[in-house]
């Protein structure tokens, strides 16, 4: 069986190939989808996209060092 948070990392990586940007609060929805209600604390959720774009190496994109993982990249992921 497989952690919380690979699972919840792995949610995210599926949604951020569609190369669109995303919300952390469209991620977020999106990892707790067909999931028990409340499987998922708040802190899980943050601390599994904290750990997926802290394990990614560094590139650079629009004037800035954006992390890119496993095939995301981070600069997809909007703050709001």
């Amino acid at each position: 069986m497989e952690s919380n948070a690979k699972q919840i990392r792995d949610r995210y990586k599926e949604l951020l190939d569609d190369g669109v940007p995303h919300s952390r609060k469209e991620l977020f929805a999106y990892a707790k989808e067909d999931v028990e209600e409340n499987a998922y604390t708040i802190g899980m959720l943050t601390g599994a996209l904290k750990s997926l774009v802290d394990s990614s190496d560094i590139y650079q994109s629009m004037g800035g060092l954006v992390p890119q993982a496993a095939g995301v990249r981070a600069d997809l992921v909007r703050e709001h």
